[in-house]
This record gives structure tokens, sequence and C-alpha cells, in this order.
């Protein structure tokens, strides 16, 4: 393999999918490898790799550890550097994969960091693969779908179609997660402070303190160590907590009215259509403390971005998905009065100049994500290596230079 790229995608990531599908439930991965320095370059391989691992619908990320060896000779990227050296263990762990559970009237979806309950009028009793039956679902287009219990599994019979999903062995469902003392009302617009929020969540998996949002009185608040987020809610929240990363898309889902604290999970429910979503709280020791950021005075020189950004984006995001599974970026630039906007991809990469009249800078950021942002036409200043964008009760500070 000539690029890292194709190596990555044609031989690691196939070797840890085929090494994953013979790993029992419960049994662990540990990885032994680290990023590369060849010809002046640091070639990422650790960050792809996990990135590609959270994927599975069955992963849990569990940690790393170092293993000591002695240097390689000639190691440029340990020149001069002193002490012991020691490449990193990745360890991740496989869970049960995520089954639907009919019973009670109600559907199911429990796995080891997500409880979800959903009322449905039905007397079906069974349990199915959840991966199979949602992409199933999700590829009918007719209107009526009926679904009963026969011998050997669920049958859906949809338009001329007919299909059986075979039944599973059925577990015991831990309905206790949603029997809590007492529940508080969330704010009208949580759901749409949680989605401005993941403009700066984290997706850095070794550092769960990061891979959250925060919510606190009125503010949810978000940080990668690069980006900062702050949204401020219409009502305060009773409590403080914090909505990890695999659980942010499932909140603007459910749009949840009311939320409760049990044990080791958060409980979210919308009152109006009775679903219940749970998730696992992670540990969230060391998150920074990012009020003295938002206290602080800086002289920002306000911008304004051609009225094209918008539509160039859209095509430059073609280009933008990188060797990590899932990830989006795209690199902007402001130099000698052009704005140029670049994506690079294992399929090809693109760059479009615009006239600019303003100071230069030069960021790489989440492509999805800022489009987003761009479309709702902030209001976007800059003051030395900090970009500012405000719109409404949102506010972003984007580290510049990366």
């Amino acid at each position: 393999f000539k690029k890292i790229e194709d190596w990555l995608e044609g031989f690691l990531f196939k070797a840890i999918g085929n090494a994953w599908k013979h790993l029992e439930v419960g049994g662990h991965m540990l990885i032994n490898i680290s990023d590369v320095y060849s010809n002046h370059t640091v070639n990422n391989i650790c960050d792809p790799m996990n990135h590609f691992i959270k994927s599975f619908d069955d992963s849990e990320y569990v940690g790393a550890m170092g293993y000591e060896m002695r240097k390689r000779p000639n190691s440029g990227s340990l020149k001069g550097k002193t002490g012991k050296f020691a490449e990193p263990i990745w360890i991740w762990r496989k869970n049960e994969a995520k089954s639907f559970l009919f019973s009670d009237g109600k559907l199911y979806s429990y796995s080891e960091r997500i409880f979800v309950s959903v009322p449905l009028d039905t007397e079906l009793d069974l349990q199915v693969d959840g991966k199979t039956l949602f992409e199933y679902v999700k590829k009918i287009k007719a209107e009526d779908i009926e679904l009963s219990h026969e011998e050997g599994g669920l049958r859906i019979k949809a338009g001329n179609a007919s299909t059986l999903i075979r039944a599973e062995e059925k577990v015991k469902i831990p309905t206790n997660l949603v029997e809590v003392d007492q529940e508080h009302e969330l704010p009208e617009d949580f759901a749409i402070g949680i989605e401005k929020s993941a403009f700066s969540v984290g997706e850095d998996i070794s550092k769960p303190y990061l891979s959250v949002a925060k919510v606190k009185d009125s503010y949810i608040t978000a940080t990668n160590n690069m980006n900062i987020t702050r949204y401020e809610l219409s009502n305060s929240v009773k409590d403080e907590f914090y909505v990890p990363l695999f659980a942010l898309k499932h909140i603007k889902t459910i749009a949840p009215t009311h939320y409760s604290i049990s044990g080791a999970w958060l409980v979210f429910e919308n009152t109006d259509t009775e679903v219940i979503f749970c998730c696992r709280r992670v540990d969230t020791t060391g998150f920074p403390d990012l009020n003295g950021i938002f206290s602080r005075e800086m002289n920002f020189t306000e911008l304004t971005f051609p009225k094209e950004v918008v539509e160039v984006m859209e095509r430059v995001i073609v280009f933008s998905k990188t060797a990590q599974k899932g990830k989006q970026t795209v690199r902007i630039k402001s130099s000698e009065g052009k704005l140029s906007i670049s994506g690079k991809s294992g399929t090809g990469e693109t760059s479009e100049e615009m006239d600019y009249e303003g100071i230069d800078f030069n960021f790489v950021t989440n492509a999805k994500v800022f489009l987003n942002v761009v479309k709702s036409k902030p209001t976007l200043a800059i003051a030395g290596n900090i970009l500012k964008i405000t719109n409404d009760r949102e506010t972003h500070l984007i580290c510049l230079g990366a």
C-alpha cells in the first residue's frame, strides 16, 4: 500500500473486522499499535482505528495502557527525547448486540450503554436482532406494515413482500432503569441546545470527559480542547449532568420533556409520546471549567463571509470523508484577499476560492456541523487565534491555526 489511507481501509480495518466477528460476547480485544513517523510526517493510525471500532454496534472502549519497550534505532520522532519508551495498547470490549424486544405492549431496545422503551399497540411477545429489523424497516416504502408472531420469528408483511426475522432467546429487560423517585422538567429548547453543542463535543474516546455535553443551570457547554460551545437554555435545570457523545443524536430524535438520574443512568422521557430513553453515564472527571473563558474580555473584529460560502461548502463536503469512519472535515483558510475551502478524501480532493476582504486565518473543522452553523447566518468575529461564532442563544469559540 502506497498511502496510509489505503493501508487502513485495505488491511487494518479488514483484519480488525474479521477478528471482531470471532470475538466472544464479553471478550476483550487488545491492540498494540501506534502512529508512525515516516518521511518527516506523522501518519495517524490510532485515531482512525479507534473510530472504526467505535462504529461497531457492540463495541465499548475500555481504555489504554502503555507497553514499555526498547527505543527503535534511528527513530526520527524520538530524536532528542529522554525517558522510557512505550507504545499504547488499546482495549475494547465486545458487548451484546442490540436487540428489539416486543413485550407488554411496548418495544424495548437494550445494550450496555442505551435502553429505550416505546409504546406499541401490539400483543407481540418475542425478541429479534435489532440491526436486522431496523435496517429492513428503513427500506420498506409501503405505508402499511403488518407484524405478526409466528413459529420461528417475527413475520413482516408490507406490500408484496413477506419477511421472517428469526426470534432470539429473550433476555430479562432491566425495567428498573425507568423506575425513578422523581423526574424533573427540561427546558423546551433542550434538544436544540444538545444538537448545537455537538459542534464542540470531542470524539477522542480515550478522553471521555471531553466527549460529553455538560448541562448545568441554564447552560449547555462542550469542548474538545480546540472548540468550545455554550448554549443558553430558556430555563434552568435542577441538576448538573453530562450527556455522552453516543447519546446526542438520540436526544434530538426523542425530544425529551423530562429527565431523572437513576444510579449509573440518565433517564429522559417525552411525556407526550411516552418514549423513554436511558443512557449510561460516563466518567467526566477532568471536564474543564469554561466559565473564565466566556467572561474574558477580547477585542473581536467582525467578519463577513461571502454569500456563496454555503453553496461552496455543500460541494466541498463531498470530499471531506477521512479515514476516521464517520468523520468529515474541511480546511477553511483566508490569505491574500482569498477565502478557500478545501476537502480531501480517499476518492479525491477539491478546493474552491472566493474573494474575501479580511484578516488571515487557517483551521480545520467538522464539515457537517460547520455547514449547519453558517446556514443559520451567524455573526462571526476574530480575536488573535480565536474565531467566535454567535447566533441567538449559541456561542462557539474555535482555536485557529490548526
